[in-house]
């Protein structure tokens, strides 16, 4: 091959590489500046959106990028080579320094957002409404009204040390109007608690919570949302959001 050809091709390989790297620091740009902020952009809510998943997919494109830019430079010469593949093994450290702190502690609003409030629009495989808070199982059996105060039926299942656990305001129950009914008595198994008094969950105990709500004139047949808040270890609150409820 001779001088003028084998210029030509290290040519392209550059442009390509250039190509690539541009591409994929554009792409993570936009990423982070846009789709990570506001998720909105894209006509996106952040109830489609969950921010691990965010982070799974930048990580996901991150690698592909690399690996085609692995690809590209092998062709390179032994030195320009191992230059490329050691800049894009300290930009992979960065990038993933980046999205390993965002796992651990997030900074974007959405993911923030999500974070503290949990929504729960399905049951899962097996039939049941259920989510793990603060390593606590809660599970939605069922809401009925039989008078003019709507209750709904929890199960608590602590996964982790015996723990004092109490409910916060709001706790709601909302009707099809948006209408809001707090919570007015509680609960637990058998015994009777003021609605805010906190209770112990011993560990892998289930514990069954009866919330009784405000009354109402009407009848609620179908609830947009079970709104459960309460306080973690660190005393700060999480939200935990039950949609589209069925009261019978």
């Amino acid at each position: 091959m001779d001088a003028a050809a084998k210029s030509n091709k290290l040519s392209t390989i550059f442009t390509k590489l250039t190509a690539g790297i541009g591409s994929l620091l554009g792409i993570l740009w936009g990423i982070f500046t846009y789709v990570f902020p506001d998720p909105s952009v894209f006509g996106f809510g952040i109830e489609f959106l969950n921010w691990r998943t965010m982070i799974a997919v930048v990580a996901a494109l991150t690698l592909l990028g690399a690996f085609c830019i692995i690809v590209l430079a092998r062709k390179l010469p032994d030195l320009l080579k191992h230059s490329v593949w050691l800049l894009l093994a300290l930009m992979l450290c960065g990038v993933f320094f980046k999205l390993g702190s965002e796992y651990a502690k997030p900074s974007f609003d959405f993911a923030r957002s999500q974070k503290v409030i949990l929504e729960n629009s399905n049951a899962n495989v097996f039939g049941k409404r259920v989510e793990t808070v603060d390593n606590v199982r809660i599970e939605l059996l069922d809401c009925e009204q039989n008078g003019q105060a709507p209750t709904c039926s929890i199960v608590l299942t602590n996964n982790n040390s015996d723990r004092d656990f109490r409910l916060a305001s709001p706790t709601s129950l909302f009707e099809e109007t948006g209408g809001a009914l707090n919570l007015a008595q509680l609960r637990v198994g058998d015994a009777k608690y003021d609605r805010w008094d906190s209770f112990q969950l011993i560990r892998n105990v289930p514990t069954r919570l009866t919330l009784i709500f405000e009354t109402t004139r009407g009848r609620v047949k179908a609830s947009p949302a079970l709104k459960l808040t309460f306080r973690d270890r660190d005393h700060k609150d999480n939200v935990l959001k039950f949609n589209e409820v069925t009261v019978n």
